[in-house]
């Protein structure tokens, strides 16, 4: 890195493990004075030189994508981690923020599935509240006892077919 972080605080910035792989033997095979991400020539990339090496302007442009900028893929990197069910504190450390409020102004709409994301993630929920009526297995009974005249179904809740 060239100069100080915007914060100018150091930090640990997770990776995919294959950048990882690529830092380690990139760092186990080059100089200490070179660049961990050169370009082609060895030297630093640029906005420009990088824009200009990719062709980003016609590239993003034949994927109508015309204006997105490279800032823009930082965004993009933030929705695909909440997408994938990343959840705010994750995300929080990825982007570098100081604080999960400030992940949540930038992207907390993009949290509003999470809820119904999360109960999904909780496989056999149900079994955990007890088992099927045993009469006609037609629900699950909830996790604190409640009076049924019918023995067969001890634990029924208020959807509980049976009289009480």
């Amino acid at each position: 890195m060239l100069g100080s972080t915007k914060t100018h605080r150091s930090r640990t910035v997770p990776v995919p493990a294959a950048v990882a792989q690529y830092v380690l033997a990139r760092t186990a095979s080059a100089a200490s004075t070179d660049y961990l991400f050169p370009t082609p020539s060895g030297l630093i990339w640029t906005n420009t030189n990088f824009r200009l090496r990719c062709k980003w302007t016609a590239s993003t442009r034949a994927a109508g994508l015309a204006g997105t900028t490279i800032h823009d893929l930082r965004h993009t990197a933030a929705s695909l981690l909440i997408a994938a069910g990343a959840d705010v504190k994750a995300v929080q450390t990825i982007l570098g923020h100081a604080s999960a409020t400030m992940t949540m102004d930038l992207y907390g709409h993009l949290f509003s599935d999470a809820p119904r994301r999360a109960m999904e993630r909780l496989p056999g929920l149900a079994d955990h509240f007890g088992p099927r009526c045993p009469r006609d297995g037609s629900h699950r009974s909830p996790p604190r006892p409640v009076t049924c005249d019918n023995t067969l179904c001890a634990w029924a809740d208020s959807n509980c077919r049976h009289p009480l």
